[in-house]
């Protein structure tokens, strides 16, 4: 027995069995009809056991038929009717026969902890990592001590309108974010002092501690601390978007050295900026330092500098100052490294940008507790 017809399918009865023989175009331009006759010759295959389906006269068929024919026979299938797709063409719908038959979801596979040759393995590609990461640092510290030592050599072949630019970039146009900083660090330093020397009756020595602590430590390691999230980050950033937009692709097609155009430039003008910088640090400091002793204190102005010119000595400030060039370059290396490690994406640039301020930042600390060990020793 024949039932309804329409120019995608043909429905033939034989008692229990059902055939569907599809025809016509099953694309994305016709699941609107196609739903709609599909939702209507359900109630007439409700009372059939088996479905069969062939498609032997389809003249298309996209993954959107595919898709509204793989729902319609797993709604029959929920409702107990037994499919056979045998008669369909494997190259239109043996993705659809693997689908229907296949499995639910199956549960996540259950954590599992790894065991002893995963942690070795771990374990060795975690030290691989760490030579080739060491391997890659030393590389890139050659290359800067070979490009510098060149450009120091033959100072014409430095690019003085970069450094320039770059003077006035992380050098004056830090000042006023530095000189704040420092005005407020001392203090803080002087009333932290005032507080416990004040226990004692030693309050005068308060402006040993604040000019001590500002020329020796504070002063050039929290301007190392803002040079770093300052204009490390920047070198890191500009040169990771140089990287992505292929300029320096484009400088090593034109036979220009990019350690020599990007590096030089920025490395000479932070080393040159950072003794500056410190140097306003610790005036400001000072500064912070007179005004919390004359007005909490009572402290005459002309004692506090009478103080201030007992306490500080050459060997306070050049300890202090001598630190400032070494910060700059490691800085500067650090930032320049991590934005010519920028390969793929602007997530790269984020990554290596936040990578060079903490490497910064670590590295001047750690410096700066080598400087004090070592001038400690040495009795200055």
């Amino acid at each position: 027995m024949q039932s309804p017809q329409s120019s995608f399918f043909t429905v033939e009865h034989h008692s229990d069995k059902a055939v569907l023989v599809l025809h016509g175009e099953w694309i994305i331009d016709h699941v609107s009809t196609l739903e709609q006759l599909l939702e209507q010759l359900k109630s007439d295959l409700s009372h059939a056991s088996e479905l069969e389906v062939h498609d032997r006269q389809v003249e298309e068929f996209d993954l959107s038929g595919a898709w509204i024919l793989y729902r319609f026979c797993q709604q029959l299938r929920r409702g107990g009717c037994t499919l056979n797709l045998n008669a369909l063409k494997a190259h239109h719908l043996a993705f659809i026969d693997q689908i229907i038959h296949a499995d639910g979801e199956k549960d996540p596979p259950a954590k599992t902890y790894p065991r002893l040759f995963n942690r070795i393995a771990a374990f060795g590609k975690f030290c691989v990592e760490g030579i080739l990461a060491t391997k890659s640092f030393v590389t890139f510290m050659g290359q800067v001590f070979t490009v510098m030592g060149y450009c120091l050599t033959h100072p014409s072949k430095l690019r003085f309108p970069s450094i320039v630019r770059h003077i006035e970039e992380t050098g004056f146009n830090a000042i006023p974010i530095v000189s704040l900083l420092a005005f407020l660090i001392s203090i803080v330093l002087a009333y932290q002092g005032t507080t416990q020397l004040s226990r004692f009756g030693a309050e005068i020595y308060t402006i040993d501690l604040v000019a001590i602590s500002v020329l020796r430590e504070m002063g050039v390691l929290l301007t190392a601390i803002m040079v770093a999230g300052r204009s490390g980050s920047a070198f890191a950033a500009e040169i990771g978007v140089m990287k992505l937009n292929q300029e320096v692709a484009a400088m090593q097609t034109l036979g220009i050295n990019p350690m020599h155009a990007l590096m030089v430039p920025r490395t000479l003008a932070l080393i040159l900026t950072m003794p500056m910088l410190t140097l306003f640090a610790d005036i400001v400091g000072f500064v912070g330092g007179a005004v919390v002793s004359v007005l909490s204190l009572d402290i005459p102005f002309s004692m506090f500098m009478e103080r201030l010119q007992a306490t500080v000595t050459l060997t306070h400030f050049f300890v202090g100052l001598c630190k400032a060039p070494v910060f700059a370059f490691v800085i500067a290396v650090i930032g320049i490294r991590q934005g010519f490690l920028v390969e793929h994406s602007a997530e790269d640039v984020g990554r290596n940008t936040t990578r060079a301020v903490v490497q910064s930042i670590f590295a001047v600390i750690a410096i700066d507790a080598l400087f004090s060990i070592i001038t400690t020793e040495l009795g200055y």
